[in-house]
């Protein structure tokens, strides 16, 4: 829910990650960190496959801190760098298609279990 929340009206998110977040895809995300155990989501950029690359070669922590840090763009998130900044976000990121308000997606959410609710009532009831 965290990723679907990030591409909201109301999420101080420059509006370039949210852009990304509406236009990726279901192969639009990597998981990286899985060679120091700390596996995370991200969407799919050069700073993510830097880092999936150095962990295919064997880097340590030492060297992925190198790329996984702010340090390397520290402006990266003031100026929106959607390459060079590690964007986490879930699998469910294929699903997000605009940006709503925060209102309109709990709206939704409550909508759609409601209607998934009335789908198993009818189901025991019958």
């Amino acid at each position: 829910m965290g990723t679907r929340f990030v591409a909201t009206q109301e999420c101080p998110v420059h509006p370039r990650f949210k852009e990304r977040f509406v236009n990726a895809g279901e192969t639009d995300t990597l998981l990286i960190y899985r060679s120091i155990k700390n596996t995370a989501r991200v969407l799919k950029n050069k700073a993510a496959e830097k880092i999936l690359s150095l962990e295919q070669e064997g880097a340590n922590l030492e060297q992925l801190m190198s790329v996984m840090s702010v340090r390397t763009n520290p402006n990266a998130y003031r100026e929106a760098d959607v390459d060079m900044t590690i964007i986490g976000c879930g699998q469910c990121v294929e699903l997000i298609h605009n940006i709503r308000s925060v209102r309109e997606v709990i709206e939704d959410i409550i909508q759609e279990a409601q209607s998934i609710l009335d789908k198993l009532n009818s189901i025991k009831a019958g």
